[in-house]
């Protein structure tokens, strides 16, 4: 049983959690998961939500490559709950099933494309040589060259 009871709808809050509930509604259509806890600290967000949305609606990366940005970090840091609604988001951005399997799996493009002629690496840099998709976040692993 949770220690909070999650924040889901709007008569639940009033105030500026007001303002912080309809930001969220704007941008995602409900409230679910982190959302409903984040609600306690409505200025939190209300900021958290609007960074969030900068960095995904407003960059410059494409769909594909911002979920598969977002699952990289999800594995990286455990997140359960981002990673089992993104990495659905991710195949539905393109982003290749074998990558997102490595990714959840923590290989390295290196060992996954070994021995297999023909078959086109997941990212590639301007040389063309395959690129480490995730375990060079935290752990300060070298990339592919």
């Amino acid at each position: 049983m949770p220690r909070l009871t999650p924040i889901t709808k709007r008569e639940q809050v009033s105030g500026d959690a007001l303002i912080a509930f309809d930001a969220i509604i704007e941008s995602r259509g409900s409230i679910n998961g982190p959302q409903s806890m984040q609600m306690y600290a409505p200025g939190v967000t209300r900021w958290s939500t609007a960074l969030d949305d900068a960095l995904r609606f407003d960059a410059v990366l494409s769909d594909h490559d911002t979920e598969l940005a977002i699952i990289t970090a999800a594995r990286e840091m455990d997140c359960e709950y981002v990673w089992a609604s993104h990495s659905v988001a991710a195949l539905k951005a393109g982003v290749r099933q074998e990558a997102i399997d490595i990714v959840a799996n923590d290989k390295s493009l290196r060992r996954s494309h070994q021995g297999r002629s023909g078959d086109r690496p997941l990212r590639t840099g301007s040389d063309g040589r395959p690129q480490a998709i995730s375990g060079s976040i935290r752990r300060g692993v070298e990339p592919i060259r």
